[in-house]
C-alpha cells in the first residue's frame, strides 16, 4: 500500500522538538524544501506533551490522512523531567514504554516507515543558565531534567522500537557525543539550535536512504513534470502530462495495468474510426 495522491504525505509527531521543526532553519522546514513537489511534510508537534498526552492525540492524527510514507515519532524529553520539579509532565518510566509502543503501532498500521528518535540529551549547564536568563531572581538552581534520568529513556526507547523491528535513531548517544565535543546544539539545554535542526535532519536522511532507498528525496518524482521538462521536452505538453500521470500514479499495479489497456483499446478505436472516416472521405471525393 502506498500514499493516496499526486504527493506522498510525511508526518513528523512529537513534542516541542518537533513543534519547533518548521521555525527559520528548522529540520521540518528543511526537509519540506528537499521533498519540494514530491512529499506534502505534516507537522503535528505539541509543546510541552508527553506520551501520556499524546497517546490520546495520535489517534486524531491518525483520522486525518488514511496512510503516510513517512512517520518520525520524537518523545520522551518532557516524560523524562524530573518529577520532583515537574510533577504534571513527567511519566514514570513503564507507562513511559506502554504509550510509546501503543503510539509505534498506531502509526505503523498507516506507514510505509516509522522512525523512531531517542529523546536527545541534556544540556545541562545551559539549560541552568536559560533558566537564570528567563526567571532571573526567580530561578531555582537545580535541574528539571538530567542526563541520568534522561538516559534510562533513550534507552527503553530503543528497545520498544526494536520489538516492533523499527528504525531507531540514537539521539542521546548523538547529540551526547556532539555536545562533549563543544557543539552548540541547544539553545537553552532542550531545543535546537539552528545546527542542531541540521544534525537532525542529516540523521533523518541518512536512515531514508538506508530503510527505505526509493523514499530518498533524489529518487522520488514529482507530483508533476518540472517546468523545464515542458519546455525542453521534444513531446507535446499534454503527451508529457499523461505519461507522467500514469508513471507516477499512486494506484494498484492491477489498476494501472488495466487503465494502460483501457487506454489502448481506445486508442484503437479511434484509429479505426479515424481510417473509415478517411476511406468514407476518399469515396466521397470519386462521386
Amino acid at each position: 500500500m502506498v500514499a493516496s495522491g499526486r504527493r506522498r504525505a510525511f508526518l513528523l509527531f512529537g513534542d516541542s522538538l518537533t513543534q519547533r521543526a518548521f521555525e527559520c532553519g528548522g529540520w521540518g522546514a528543511r526537509l519540506a524544501h528537499l521533498f519540494s513537489r514530491k512529499a506534502d511534510i505534516i507537522c503535528r508537534g505539541f509543546g510541552a506533551y508527553n506520551t501520556r498526552w499524546c497517546r490520546h492525540v495520535v489517534r486524531h492524527i491518525g483520522s486525518y490522512r488514511d496512510y503516510f510514507s513517512v512517520v518520525t515519532i520524537l518523545l520522551g524529553t518532557n516524560d523524562a523531567a524530573l518529577p520532583d520539579v515537574e510533577p504534571v509532565q513527567a511519566v514514570p518510566l513503564d507507562e513511559y514504554v506502554e504509550n510509546l509502543d501503543d503510539i509505534l503501532k498506531y502509526l505503523r498500521n498507516r506507514s510505509e516507515l516509522v522512525i523512531l528518535f531517542s529523546p536527545p540529551s541534556v544540556g545541562e549547564l545551559g539549560r541552568l543558565r536559560a533558566q537564570h536568563h528567563k526567571y532571573v531572581a526567580d530561578a531555582h538552581d537545580w535541574l528539571d531534567r538530567n542526563n541520568v534520568h534522561s538516559a534510562k529513556y533513550a534507552s527503553v526507547a530503543k528497545v520498544v522500537a526494536e520489538n516492533r523491528a523499527l528504525v531507531c535513531v540514537d539521539m542521546f548517544r548523538l547529540t551526547s557525543v556532539q555536545l562533549f565535543l563543544g557543539e552548540n546544539m541547544l539553545i537553552d539545554g532542550i531545543h535546537f539550535t539552528a545546527r542542531g535542526h541540521l544534525f537532525l535532519l542529516k540523521s533523518l536522511l541518512h536512515e531514508l536512504r538506508a530503510e527505505a532507498h526509493i523514499l530518498s528525496a533524489e529518487n522520488m518524482r514529482p507530483d508533476w513534470p518540472y517546468g523545464p521538462w515542458m519546455q525542453n521536452s521534444a513531446g507535446s505538453w499534454r503527451e508529457i502530462l499523461i505519461g507522467h500521470e500514469l508513471e507516477t500514479s499512486h494506484i494498484s499495479g492491477d489498476k494501472l495495468s488495466a487503465l494502460a489497456d483501457a487506454f489502448g483499446i481506445v486508442s484503437v478505436f479511434i484509429s479505426a474510426f479515424l481510417f473509415g472516416l478517411s476511406v468514407s472521405c476518399r469515396g466521397l471525393a470519386t462521386l
